[in-house]
């Protein structure tokens, strides 16, 4: 989903982004170059997702209500070279999917099941996502974080805003990203697949908020 500039004055954050007049390439190109004047050539640091502390919080929604849960991420390493992230496999568990807005036991588990099954995210037959960063850039105001999202097994491009604190060894990456869940062949009840629903269907975005912490390896 492609957000405005006017959006984007207001909103740091997320997902697909566009900047005034510039084409994706221009924008990627020219942060590229001011990444190169800031950080040189410095050598990367390898770090490592600390399981317990990172998690990603996912939102759903239709026209009467929202829906939210939570999903683990499984320990890898990850590149940092100051506050770019250069590369790694964020590997998300689908098998560790909750639903965390419902407190009655019976509704829980029927969304629970549902969106475990064929309908939404088969977590049996792909019980991890990824997210494949090739690289980040930044300017003086923003970073942006280059990846593939690949979700049942389908791949596709993404760009995500995040921000970073990196204190000695620790790191704890944040940032959000919404994406349309039809172009992961995930099409139950969407208005832009089945046509006219009336009030029956459910959004294609998807929002996914990241709390990534690392820890720096340490080097035998």
């Amino acid at each position: 989903m492609k957000l405005s500039s006017t959006i984007i004055s207001g909103i740091i954050a997320l997902g697909v982004i566009s900047c005034g007049e510039e084409t994706p390439k221009e924008r990627v190109n020219n942060m590229s170059q001011e990444t190169n004047e800031l950080v040189g050539n410095s050598i990367g640091k390898i770090y490592e997702i600390v399981e317990d502390e990172s998690f990603i919080k996912w939102t759903g929604s239709k026209p009467t209500e929202d829906h939210f849960g939570t999903l683990n991420i499984i320990p890898t390493s990850i590149e940092l070279k100051g506050e770019l992230i250069m590369g790694g496999d964020i590997i998300i568990d689908m098998l560790s999917l909750k639903v965390t807005d419902i407190e009655d036991e019976e509704s829980n588990a029927k969304l629970l099941g549902h969106l475990r099954g064929e309908d939404f995210f088969a977590v049996d037959q792909y019980p991890a996502a990824h997210l494949f960063v090739t690289e980040s850039i930044m300017n003086d105001t923003a970073r942006l974080l280059l990846a593939e999202l690949e979700i049942k097994g389908i791949a596709h491009p993404a760009e995500i805003r995040y921000d970073i604190k990196n204190n000695d060894d620790i790191a704890v990456i944040t940032g959000t990203h919404t994406f349309d869940r039809t172009i992961y062949d995930i099409k139950y009840k969407s208005k832009s697949i089945l046509g006219d629903l009336g009030d029956k269907f459910i959004n294609d975005e998807i929002k996914l908020e990241f709390n990534i912490v690392l820890k720096e390896a340490k080097m035998n």
